[in-house]
């Protein structure tokens, strides 16, 4: 069987897993992982070098588009991507078979690379429980993932919820932020943004809570007419009235300038109070 994508010379397909000459397990020159089932291997390549691949990763596609981790462009799957480093799991790929097999970035310029686990363990988020953010966020899963949220700057571990288009990266739990809350320490609604773009126009804003700098901080609440700002984490920790939609429209009604009531709001599941 030919298939050309995957190496150069004709393979064929065995039923029955073997133990290479020395009498270890065979791993997949594609994936790195154990072939417990049924595969191709290649004959015309030295037996100590041999070529053996699941019958599985002969299926890979050539060509992935609008994946949910680099939608904008293109993925193509290469062979030769020798030390480099995943853009997800920001990992550089060793492994028993050294193997090199990768998706790269179709696009001219752009170096998007990811290994082959990253580009299938991911899970599409279909709950809409993100603010105002507009982009559908991707679940990732890895054993050994370390990331810093975007949202909060804390250090996240194995489950990170990332927006492709925006490269965020952030915690399950701050995709639960509400869309819009009421705090003790303003008069009026503060809304959820996700970009200080537009909003930020000098480099030492800062926020109206901690008196720290805004510039380079993730999500964070905002009421434009008074160009009133404050980091989400700052905004929690002085406490959230988590209203329904009838609640907040009431309040937004009685305030200096009222938010849309057409436009749908996301609440927190939780309350939280802090004395002060």
């Amino acid at each position: 069987m030919e298939i050309t994508h995957i190496h150069d010379h004709p393979l064929m397909f065995k039923e029955e897993v073997e133990k290479n000459i020395y009498g270890a397990s065979l791993f997949c020159n594609v994936c790195d992982e154990a072939v417990v089932g049924p595969y191709y291997s290649c004959n015309q390549c030295p037996r100590s070098s041999s070529f053996i691949v699941h019958k599985s990763c002969t299926e890979l596609s050539v060509q992935m588009h609008h994946h949910p981790l680099h939608a904008e462009h293109p993925l193509t799957l290469i062979r030769n991507a020798r030390n480099y480093t995943c853009n997800v799991c920001r990992e550089k790929f060793y492994g028993p078979t050294l193997a090199t097999f990768a998706y790269c970035c179709s696009k001219s310029g752009c170096d998007f690379i990811l290994d082959l686990k990253c580009a299938s363990t991911w899970h599409k988020v279909t709950e809409n429980h993100f603010g105002d953010h507009p982009h559908q966020f991707s679940r990732y899963k890895k054993p050994k993932l370390k990331f810093e949220c975007e949202a909060c700057g804390e250090e996240g571990r194995y489950s990170v919820y990332i927006c492709s288009i925006c490269k965020l990266w952030v915690h399950k739990n701050c995709t639960s932020l509400p869309g819009h809350l009421k705090t003790g320490a303003h008069p009026h609604l503060l809304m959820l943004k996700w970009s200080l773009e537009g909003i930020i126009k000098i480099r030492q804003e800062v926020c109206n809570l901690c008196y720290e700098n805004m510039y380079g901080s993730g999500c964070f609440y905002y009421c434009e007419p008074c160009h009133y700002i404050a980091h989400n984490r700052c905004a929690v920790m002085v406490g959230i009235d988590d209203l329904d939609d009838d609640e907040m429209i009431e309040e937004a009604s009685n305030a200096d300038h009222p938010i849309n009531p057409d436009v749908h709001h996301n609440r927190s599941p939780i309350k939280i109070y802090i004395n002060r």
